[in-house]
């Protein structure tokens, strides 16, 4: 890490043109404006002032929708000027010779973070695969050898399949880690490289963002490879931690494979190693086979608890049906059917139950009109309690409408003075637009008339030149004919005279 200071030779040139400072500065205020409004929920009514440069009330989602479109727009006006500084940049003749000598210098270093990529990429789509296997098993252990732990033992292991699967988990974490510290240190790599005067970052957020300069960019770079290193440090440190405990000196279970300190003469070995082999091998059989021992435990906990709770149910079930058989039985024990079928003198235990059920009848008859008094009391008080509630309904009601239509209102207001905002615009649009127009049209017209004038002139030179070349060819003509009339007459003459001279002869 070089904190920050950057290879002379590799400096931005500071010469080239770049987009102003208003825009960058434009583009930083509405990212950290995306960034307050992703706290915010989704039909939170927020106030910025950002994107019509006075404060305003938005609804989140609406707000959040049009600073993206506004940031696309500033990248992509960025990005078209970078295409041109670049263009005029690798033009020149030391822009290719640094070029190239910086293409060869990383040329090792690349071939080797390529070849690190593509094995973290196999070995997370190798994670990925076996957890969509497993998702799809319906078992509480599995067996597996993709897993870490089980290429560390060797050969195929059984496992806890939510254990595994977290295992599983956490290892794609880290390659996921290990992958962005190689993009970060690709896009370091070409920002030391590169002549642009505001480079664009992506590794760092995921998208597409501008920065200052190329020294922001590789500080910003550094520090997320640094954060990242550290992280995937500290996790291989942990590991390794746990692995030296997990040889078990630190539990005294057994020695340890690795260094360890010598015993001093009053320390006794933290375990002695005694038994057969046969023994330790027991010992290594029940680590491997103890997820499923777990299990087998676990479904006979699971039967006993089912029987125990059909012994119970079938004890309920017994208490209720002899106590229905006691109810039914209980007229006949105590003789009202023998008094009716005999007729004789009734006792005195029989007069005394008599009169007991004749009380309780008469008891039974007051409870019923406490009981109906104590509910007519009761419906008074919950139909009150009802009231309430329902008068305290109407006026949250009230309130929240009372709310709704003052956020709809500020919005109104919000939307018109937008729309202000809008036709003022179009307004000067249109004006610039119908200035442009009429500038055209004047400009069309006067193309017309010149070439009008223009092709006027040439057709009267060129018929100028026609009627002097038909003259000349009429003249041609005439005088051809001129010649033949002479010719026919003297030869018409010449036969005349010599048919006079044969006559007279």
């Amino acid at each position: 890490m070089n904190n920050g200071i950057v290879n002379p030779r590799r400096q931005p040139n500071v010469d080239t043109p770049t987009a102003s400072s208003a825009e960058i500065e434009r583009l930083f205020i509405v990212l950290s404006e995306i960034d307050r409004l992703s706290r915010a929920s989704e039909n939170e009514v927020i106030e910025s002032g950002i994107l019509h440069g006075t404060p305003q009330r938005f609804i989140a989602c609406e707000l959040r929708v049009e600073l993206q479109k506004e940031v696309d727009r500033l990248l992509t006006e960025q990005i078209l000027l970078e295409e041109r500084d670049g263009a005029s940049a690798t033009s020149s003749p030391t822009g290719k010779r640094i070029a190239n000598s910086e293409d060869l210098c990383s040329t090792a270093h690349n071939e080797q973070r390529g070849t690190s990529y593509s094995v973290l990429s196999k070995r997370r789509e190798q994670l990925f695969q076996e957890l969509r296997r497993l998702g799809k098993l319906d078992v509480a252990t599995v067996q597996s050898s993709v897993a870490r732990s089980a290429a560390r033992i060797g050969g195929d292991c059984i496992f806890d399949k939510q254990d595994l699967m977290k295992e599983m988990a956490d290892e794609m974490t880290n390659i996921d880690s290990k992958l962005k510290l190689c993009t970060i240190d690709k896009e370091l790599q070409w920002c030391y490289a590169s002549t642009e005067a505001s480079p664009s970052i992506r590794s760092v957020h995921g998208y597409a963002t501008s920065t200052k300069s190329a020294k922001e960019a590789i500080i910003v770079l550094e520090r997320e490879r640094d954060k990242h290193i550290a992280r995937i440090a500290a996790l291989e440190t942990i590991d390794g931690i746990l692995e030296w405990m997990l040889e078990g000196w630190w539990f005294g279970e057994r020695d340890t494979k690795r260094d360890s300190r010598h015993l001093e003469g009053g320390d006794t070995a933290a375990f002695d190693r005694r038994g057969s082999v046969m023994d330790r091998a027991t010992d290594v059989q029940r680590a491997v086979i103890a997820p499923a021992s777990a299990t087998y435990r676990r479904e006979d906990i699971c039967k006993v608890e089912t029987n125990i709770k059909y012994g119970l149910f079938c004890m309920t079930f017994m208490y209720f049906r002899a106590l229905h058989q006691l109810k039914k039985d209980k007229s006949s024990w105590n003789g009202d059917l023998a008094s009716l079928r005999d007729n004789g003198p009734v006792s005195e235990e029989r007069q005394q139950m008599v009169h007991e059920q004749a009380n309780a009848e008469i008891r039974r008859n007051k409870i019923k009109y406490a009981m109906e008094r104590a509910l007519i009391g009761e419906k008074r008080k919950e139909h009150r309690l009802e009231q309430e509630r329902l008068d305290a309904i109407k006026t949250r009601h009230w309130e929240n409408r009372r709310a709704t239509e003052r956020q709809r209102l500020a919005m109104t207001v919000q939307r018109i003075y937008r729309g202000h905002l809008g036709r003022k615009a179009t307004r000067l649009r249109s004006t610039e637009v119908k200035s442009a127009e009429a500038t055209l049209k004047i400009r069309n017209e006067c193309a017309v008339d010149i070439s009008r004038v223009w092709r006027g002139y040439c057709s009267r030179k060129d018929a100028k030149y026609l009627r002097d070349e038909l003259a000349k060819f009429m003249f041609a003509i005439r005088l051809e004919e001129a010649e033949d009339e002479e010719e026919e007459y003297l030869s018409s003459v010449r036969r005349k005279r010599s048919y006079n001279w044969r006559r007279k002869s």
